[in-house]
């Protein structure tokens, strides 16, 4: 939500991007006089207790992640080549940063594809020669909230409280609540999250509630959805609404040029239940940062109103490793049609031109994975259902960066497949 966190997190700060704009917005949920109040309690915040990193070296066959992963044999097999050439970075074991943990394959539709490909960041074919690799903080294979430490947790709550106007010490805060690890069912006891970390914290206030994760995600409901003025429908006129909205809400999104992505599909129903934002501004590498990792999503009911707000904040949550050289699409359509490739299609592949849909830069968000990395993800056509006969496409993911760079000393186990 906050640009500093992009640019402390890729190591590149840039002081246009941390100039916070002065101009005044008038937030829909408007309280004041809190801000004064605000900085004391961040430093007040009582029993903070600094989580330890999730473990290094972690097995991940241990949790059966990569056991639901399809992963090609060249892919599979041990290897003794190491990152060479002049950049002095780690190899990164290939069985860190990609899995598939208790879901289906991932297919797409045509509308789907065609949406993926609209987004400009995602060209392939303008991948930088550099991009960055982070160790994700907020690791875990249990599908739990969990990265931030419990002050940076208590830091991002008075941070959306700031940014929706809300007065942390008004009557309209009814309820604070706090989970951590021991209240989960999910909770593995102390593997990797300690029983008394942190997970999320969530607010009930008049208008509805504001739930604020440890992997930086935030989650705003409106109890029976907030209503937009009428000249700024998002039935009749969604780029209008979606600029009021954008402007509303400056002050919590902190972006520097609110790019809004609307499907075509939803445009021409004239049934918008959704729109995405993310902040345009910067280079390809960032823009693309931006759109993966700390995005919004507006939600709408049939009637038009907003019933909630979801920010994505995962660079919060995430450690540059450094920049790693990059292959360009070209070369990686090469890898796929060798065999190269990630993907949870347990089908038979038909890897040909031929069924190539199309190919985006981008990269994955899955908290069970320990580093993130750009992929270039193709779509690739699959038989016609033989009910419907609807055409979908498999998801086939390719590095995209140079191989020399992936470790890959493990062979996967196939046997779930058999």
């Amino acid at each position: 939500m906050k640009r500093e966190k992009l640019f402390e997190a890729i190591g590149a700060v840039k002081d246009k991007y941390l100039k916070r704009s002065e101009k005044r917005h008038v937030p829909l949920v408007n309280y004041s006089g809190w801000i004064a109040c605000a900085a004391c309690i961040c430093i007040a915040v009582a029993a903070v207790l600094l989580m330890p990193e999730p473990t290094e070296n972690v097995i991940v066959n241990e949790h059966n992640v990569i056991n639901q992963t399809v992963l090609s044999p060249q892919l599979g097999l041990p290897s003794d080549e190491g990152a060479t050439g002049d950049n002095v970075l780690s190899t990164i074991d290939s069985g860190t940063f990609f899995s598939i943990n208790g879901m289906g394959f991932e297919a797409y539709s045509e509308q789907d594809v065609l949406v993926n490909l609209s987004f400009e960041p995602a060209n392939a074919y303008t991948t930088p020669e550099t991009l960055p690799i982070f160790k994700n903080k907020s690791y875990n294979p249990y599908w739990l909230s969990y990265g931030l430490n419990e002050y940076e947790l208590h830091e991002l709550v008075w941070d959306v409280l700031a940014g929706l106007g809300v007065d942390p010490f008004g009557k309209d805060l009814t309820k604070f609540e706090k989970v951590r690890a021991s209240d989960s069912p999910r909770d593995p006891r102390g593997s990797l999250i300690p029983d008394d970390a942190l997970l999320s914290i969530k607010l009930t206030a008049g208008f509805g509630t504001i739930t604020v994760e440890a992997n930086g995600f935030v989650e705003i409901m409106y109890t029976g959805g907030l209503e937009l003025p009428e000249e700024y429908s998002i039935k009749n006129d969604p780029d209008e609404a979606m600029a009021y909205l954008t402007e509303q809400y400056s002050a919590l999104l902190d972006f520097e040029s609110a790019t809004v992505v609307i499907s075509e599909a939803a445009r021409e129903s004239g049934n918008i239940s959704s729109a995405i934002v993310y902040d345009g501004a910067g280079d390809k590498t960032e823009v693309l940062l931006n759109r993966k990792y700390e995005s919004a999503q507006f939600y709408f009911d049939d009637s038009g109103k907003l019933t909630m707000i979801r920010i994505n904040n995962l660079l919060s949550v995430a450690e540059c490793m450094g920049y790693y050289n990059t292959i360009t699409a070209d070369e990686a359509k090469a890898l796929l049609l060798d065999g190269y490739y990630y993907s949870s299609y347990k089908g038979e592949p038909i890897l040909d031109e031929e069924h190539i849909r199309g190919v985006e830069l981008t990269y994955r968000t899955s908290d069970a994975e320990q580093v993130r990395i750009p992929f270039y993800r193709f779509y690739i056509e699959l038989p016609p259902n033989e009910y419907s006969g609807e055409i979908s496409y498999a998801a086939y993911y390719v590095p995209a960066i140079e191989l020399e760079y992936i470790k890959t000393e493990y062979t996967p186990d196939f046997s779930f497949n058999n």
